[in-house]
């Protein structure tokens, strides 16, 4: 069963082909994503399942589904607003203390501390949000039970953050926010969840290495494994964009090279180990 919003006299419900499936009561709602749709009743959100009950209250300014059973809400104060993190079943992952939360690669939340807003014209848009941002700032990292990781810039995240400090130097946290690899790489490219392909530049020119979670060389400068580590990586970020651009099979074919790159980089680290 797939359904689809529909309008009725100006308020929206469900059907699946030309079964009404969830009557039209609703002032705007989303479509169905992980079995759930966001709807606005009496100028408030909450969630309904595909068989219409809710299962988050009509309570919250705004809602926005992030991804699985995460979810964004929006609490107006007056003429100012906050945003927090809940899940399906109501329990509070983040409190509302954020201006926008955004998800990113299922994995982390991006909470910006500074943003503005203004409402939707929900007769215009009735299968969007209530509200839309701009000029987001200040960004705080978290992960899934919204434990904050760190405010420093992301030049990379995979399982780990690739963060640079106010030195300019890289450095890599960990999903718990331990730092992992310290700052003092110019690049950091992740190849396996705790291998890294890094280089530091000097006047004298650049050295490459490959080194574990612990900070330890695995491999030493120039060495083939590294070229091997280097080519997986960025495989594995052609297969994740070809993903995003929905390009499945050339997703599927890039995401075999990264595999088969990172086979022998990985035959040569244990050589040289």
């Amino acid at each position: 069963m797939k359904l689809e919003p529909f309008e009725q006299e100006g308020k929206v419900g469900f059907k699946d082909d030309c079964k009404i499936i969830i009557p039209a009561i609703y002032e705007s709602a989303s479509y169905f994503h992980d079995g759930h749709a966001v709807v606005r009743l009496n100028g408030l959100s909450g969630v309904i399942d595909s068989k219409g009950k809710i299962v988050i209250p009509n309570q919250y300014d705004d809602i926005t589904h992030l991804f699985e059973k995460y979810f964004c809400i929006r609490i107006n104060v007056g003429a100012d607003w906050n945003c927090g993190i809940i899940d399906i079943d109501g329990n509070s992952i983040i409190e509302p203390s954020y201006k926008v939360i955004c998800g990113k690669d299922k994995r982390y939340f991006l909470c910006y501390k500074t943003a503005q807003s203004k409402a939707k014209d929900l007769d215009k848009y009735p299968q969007g949000e209530a509200y839309e941002y701009e000029n987001l700032g200040n960004c705080v990292w978290c992960n899934l039970e919204g434990k904050v990781l760190t405010s420093l810039e992301v030049v990379n995240s995979f399982a780990s953050l690739v963060v640079k400090n106010e030195k300019g130097k890289l450095g890599v946290i960990n999903q718990n926010g331990k730092l992992i690899v310290d700052f003092i790489y110019d690049t950091v490219e992740p190849c396996t969840n705790d291998v890294f392909a890094v280089s530091v530049i000097t006047e004298k020119g650049t050295s490459y290495s490959v080194i574990n979670s612990n900070g330890n060389t695995i491999l030493p400068s120039k060495n083939e494994a590294y070229e091997f580590s280097r080519r997986a990586a960025t495989e594995r970020a052609m297969a994740k964009r070809y993903k995003q651009l929905g390009k499945k099979q050339l997703a599927k074919d890039y995401t075999q090279y990264a595999k088969e790159a990172q086979a022998r980089a990985d035959t040569r680290i244990i050589r040289y180990k």
